[in-house]
């Protein structure tokens, strides 16, 4: 995963301080939360919905796309 990609696409700068703990994972959860909305574009147009890592972080990150729901 490209982590500074996905920090820019969520707005939060890659060089801020960020550490692993509480703060830091609630500062990512509220800009994920901001900058990435739910969509189902690809679900009304009868599209493959991969759920696979690699799909996931092109549709959010590389092509700037919301997220989706997906029931197992």
């Amino acid at each position: 995963m490209n982590l500074a990609a996905y920090l820019k696409r969520i707005g939060v700068n890659a060089r801020q301080s960020l550490r692993t703990d509480v703060a830091s994972l609630a500062l990512i959860m509220d800009a994920h939360s901001r900058e990435i909305a739910f969509e189902n574009c690809d679900v009304v147009l009868n599209k493959r919905i991969s759920i696979e890592r690699e799909d996931v972080e092109r549709k959010l990150v590389c092509d700037g796309r919301g997220g989706y729901c997906v029931l197992l």
